[in-house]
Order: structure tokens, then sequence, then C-alpha cells
């Protein structure tokens, strides 16, 4: 496991390790064992039954005994929660490079230093061939993944109300194709799309998109750090309680005198601009007092660091 700072889908000397990945060995979709990643980006999956993880470096990078790992079968190395909203921590700040970028034909020298890992989903996987474990005892070392670092490029979408973002490739490509990072499907083309929350991709409420294309030179160009748009309630606004307080003041047969109050508490839950939702709610308040001719007053947050509101509406009849 290591940074690819050039970005160019081989590992090159001096390029630094990245340690605390976890990693499975998949045997016909099921998990069969479980490592992380030491110091030097190093795992290691072995049946040798006579073996255990005595490097004395406290992390479990080391897997023997694997029962299930034979010789002449596939197997599939997984990097689960490589990408998307649950990556690994640790990950958060790259993503995978180019896979295979020396051809990679397995068994070649070509395949030893390139990344073999492309995302499925939001994990990344290689695939362990019946010909890169051709014999019992064989050693294979050449299942590598590669990433490169990003900066953070995050957006938030309201999904409760009209909202738009638009993503813009960079300028003079042509060709340009925008595609979502799970399933890598075509969503649109030009040099840039607009995306809202109900865009191919959100319905679980996040997704990143990349795009594809030519530059002036006619090279391939991909945007390999993806674009992370989250949807998220904007203008929710929850009532918690509502108090009626009606007065008469002793003289039932004088409406003169009469009074009555409505106590609104409400809460703005969830959405990126509480301040705004605030006066949102601050507006709903006074629209409501307006409507029905009363007087109204408000009430600032219980605290600085609370969202709940109250709103009063009084009548008084004289």
């Amino acid at each position: 496991m290591w940074l690819d700072t050039d970005k160019d889908g081989v590992q090159d000397a001096g390029e630094l390790a990245i340690a605390g990945v976890t990693v499975q060995l998949i045997q016909l979709g099921t998990v069969i064992a479980t490592s992380i990643t030491d110091a030097n980006g190093n795992y290691l999956f072995s049946n040798d039954a006579t073996r255990t993880d005595n490097d004395g470096d406290g992390v479990s990078d080391n897997i023997f005994n694997i029962s299930q790992l034979m010789a002449n079968m596939t197997y599939t190395v997984r990097i689960p929660n490589a990408a998307g909203a649950s990556m690994q921590s640790v990950l958060s700040p790259y993503r995978l490079t180019s896979q295979n970028a020396n051809n990679g034909i397995p068994n070649t020298q070509d395949n030893v230093r390139d990344s073999d890992g492309a995302l499925v989903g939001t994990n990344a996987e290689a695939s362990i061939l019946i010909s890169e474990i051709p014999i019992t005892g064989a050693n294979n070392h050449t299942f590598d993944f590669g990433f490169i670092s990003c900066t953070p490029n995050y957006h938030e979408i309201c999904n409760d109300k009209p909202d738009t973002l638009t993503l813009t490739a960079e300028t003079g490509l042509t060709n340009v194709m925008w595609y979502d990072s799970t399933s890598n499907t075509l969503i649109g083309t030009g040099s840039s799309i607009k995306i809202t929350s109900s865009s191919f991709g959100l319905s679980d409420t996040y997704e990143a998109y990349y795009y594809t294309g030519m530059d002036t030179a006619g090279v391939p160009v991909k945007l390999y750090c993806p674009v992370q748009v989250k949807t998220i309630s904007c203008c929710e606004v929850t009532v918690q309680s509502t108090n009626t307080v009606c007065n008469n003041n002793g003289t039932p047969a004088n409406t003169s005198d009469d009074w009555f109050s409505l106590t609104l508490s409400a809460i703005v839950t969830g959405g990126r601009e509480l301040y705004r939702k605030n006066r949102n709610l601050y507006k709903r308040c006074k629209s409501i007092g307006k409507l029905n001719h009363y007087n109204w007053q408000w009430s600032r947050r219980q605290s600085t660091s609370s969202s709940k509101w109250n709103c009063y509406i009084f009548y008084n009849d004289h």
C-alpha cells in the first residue's frame, strides 16, 4: 500500500507507504482473512500453519494458517471502504490511483510495481487468478494498491428545496464525460453538469463524481479526485410543543379585556445554514402573527449553541 506521489500508477523509489489500512482476502464472496498494513505498507496472507505474526510491531499485518487459501484457485484482495461516505479514516485524504499502468500483465515484471486495485462500488479490489498461485508453496507479492493525495472537494446540496450544484471540468478539455464513482455510470457529457438531490447516485444521500476527457495534445485526462456530494436537509423546522393560555380577567360577559396567548416552541433540525433557517423560522412565526392580526413576539435562542426558538403570539381584545 503506497502513496503514488506522481500519480503515474507505478510505485517509484521514495514514494511513501500507507500504514493502518484494513485489507481483506475474499473467497467466493466470503471474507476469509483480514490484515492491517504495517509501517511499510505491507500485508500478508498465508496458509502456513507453522508461523505466527511475531514481528513485534503490534500490528495484525501477517495473517497465517488460512486453511481456505490453496493453490490453483481464484481469490480477491479487497480494501473495504476505499471510497464513499464510510471511507476508512486513514484513506480519507486519498483516492485510488490508476490500475495496471504498465499493462499489468500477471507474472511479468511490469506487474510488480504497478497498482492492481480497481474500485468496485466503494471497495478497492484486485483479482487473484489461478495462474498467480499455481502450486502449493507459491508466493506472490505483486498485489499492490496505490493511492494519490487529494485536496478535499466536498459539497452539500439541499434535498428538501430546489438546489443545484454545477460541476465544471478543467478548461480546454474535449470529449468530456462525467461518471459517478460507485458504479462508473455515465451521467452526462460536456464541460459542466448540474447536480441536484435527484441526480444519479444520490439516492443514499452521498456520491462522488469524476470526469474523463482529452487535453489539447490529445492525451487522455481523468479527474482522479472526484467531487464529493452529499444531500442534506436545509429547511426542517420541527414543532416541539404549543401552549395556549386564555384569560377573561374574571369578566366573561365583557370581551373588551379578554386576551389569549400562544407559545410555539420549535427547533431547527439538520441543514447547512443554521442562521438562514433560524431566519426562516423567524419569518414563519412573524407571518403567523400578521396572518391573524395579532401582536407577536420573538425570543432569542435558548443559548448561542442551540437551534431552539420560541414564538409568542399574543392577542389583546382591547
